[in-house]
């Protein structure tokens, strides 16, 4: 009778780490979030990737990253989110990044960061679709509540049907990261020094942030 309850419990333990295995393969392997210098060396001095506290569509506030093939093929250009020639990959670079000159000099410099999905609690990352979100941001009824999707329930583990769909989406981790659990990859990029160039400048930011990096020859698909 002991063995067999001893074997149970192995076995459910089993079971229960194969889950959460598969649970992990519905999700990218890497996950990115974008940041400036001088909160990078904030977060570094901190400890932690601390939980946003200015998205008002979210009750839980979460960290915010992209998934690098979505971000390059579907956070482009759309009528959903705006003018003709403002791809909404500028629209993020210009949300974390200063593109005028700061008295703190760090601000104007772009960080990238890596996060594994292995090291995360599948069961908090969330994902939200950016057509849904911008539809319903430029909507005639902005007081209407937003469905439970765009404040941030829909699980990660369903993100293929949006890509399927060919919709941009962010990812949404529901409670602050370990700076540990991060990487820092590719070179700081200094925005002000780009700003001349408007021809693809997006695509010329990412190049170099992403510069020596194993995912900077991906990123050459996209150019």
């Amino acid at each position: 009778m002991t063995n067999f309850i001893f074997t149970s419990f192995y076995q459910n333990i089993k079971i229960a780490f194969n889950n959460q295995n598969f649970e992990h393969k519905k999700v990218p392997r890497y996950i990115y979030h974008f940041t400036n210098e001088h909160a990078y060396n904030s977060m570094l001095k901190d400890g932690f990737i601390r939980t946003s506290e200015n998205d008002p569509y979210i009750k839980k506030q979460g960290v915010h990253f992209i998934e690098l093939s979505n971000f390059m093929k579907f956070w482009k250009e759309h009528k959903d989110w705006g003018e003709p020639g403002e791809t909404l990959q500028k629209s993020l670079l210009r949300n974390v990044v200063r593109w005028i000159r700061s008295y703190f000099t760090e601000k104007n410099n772009l960080v990238v960061l890596r996060i594994p999905t292995a090291s995360l609690d599948i069961d908090k990352l969330k994902i939200r679709s950016q057509h849904e979100f911008f539809k319903f941001k430029f909507s005639e009824q902005p007081s209407c509540k937003a469905s439970p999707h765009l404040q941030g329930f829909t699980p990660a583990t369903e993100s293929r049907r949006y890509n399927n769909r060919k919709e941009a989406i962010e990812y949404i981790y529901q409670s602050n990261i370990p700076i540990t659990a991060a990487e820092r990859i590719g070179h700081p990029v200094n925005i002000l020094d780009l700003r001349k160039n408007q021809h693809n400048i997006d695509l010329e930011i990412l190049s170099r942030a992403f510069e020596g990096s194993t995912e900077s020859k991906g990123l050459e698909v996209f150019r």
